[in-house]
C-alpha cells in the first residue's frame, strides 16, 4: 500500500471508510486532498470528544479516513459529520466519491474506472480478465485495507456481477 502515512499511528482494527472519485481526481488535486483530509481528521469529533483518526490518499485516487475506536466510538452524529464532509469534496473537486456503481482497478500501474454495466463487456473483450486487479472500497479495518485493498477480480466480490 502507498502512502498510508496518515495511519500509522491507529490500531490494526480501526475502522476505515474508502471514498472513490468519478472521474478520477487530476493530479493537481491530489495534495489538496490530502491537505482536507488532514483537517478533517484533526478536527472530528463524537460527541465532542476527539477521535483517534487518520486520513490519507491512496493510490493518488482514493480518499482513506480511519478511526481507532478503541479510544473513542464514533456515533452517528460524527458519521453523519463525515458524509458531509465527503459531500462538501464533492463540490469542491467536482468529483463524486459516494457513487458505488463504478469501480476502480489497475491497468499498467494506473487506476482506470468501469462502470458497473461495463463489467461484462470489457471481460468478454479482454480488456480486463480474472486476474484484473481491482481496489475493494467495501474492507472496513485498517489490516485489511493494508492486506487485501486490492485483490484479483476472481477473488472479488463483485466478479459475481458479471
Amino acid at each position: 500500500m502507498r502512502n498510508d502515512v496518515g495511519l500509522t499511528d491507529l490500531a490494526p482494527d480501526s475502522k476505515v471508510w474508502i471514498f472513490a472519485p468519478n472521474p478520477l481526481l487530476k493530479e493537481s488535486d491530489v495534495s489538496l486532498l490530502e491537505e482536507r483530509l488532514n483537517e478533517f481528521a484533526s478536527s472530528w469529533v463524537s460527541h465532542d470528544n476527539k477521535l483517534k483518526c487518520g486520513a490519507t490518499v491512496l493510490y493518488n485516487q482514493f480518499a482513506i479516513i480511519a478511526v481507532d475506536n478503541s479510544f473513542v466510538v464514533s456515533s452517528g452524529c460524527s458519521m453523519d459529520t463525515l458524509h458531509r464532509f465527503i459531500s462538501t469534496l464533492n463540490i469542491e473537486f467536482g468529483v463524486d466519491f459516494l457513487n458505488r456503481n463504478v469501480f476502480q482497478y489497475l491497468d499498467d500501474g494506473a487506476v482506470k474506472l468501469i462502470k458497473q454495466g461495463e463489467l461484462k463487456t470489457a471481460l468478454q473483450e479482454n480488456k480486463i480478465t480474472s486476474k484484473t486487479l481491482f481496489f475493494d472500497k467495501l474492507v472496513d479495518q485498517l489490516d485489511d485495507l493494508r492486506s487485501e485493498f486490492l485483490k484479483p477480480m476472481d477473488s472479488f466480490w463483485m466478479a459475481q456481477l458479471v
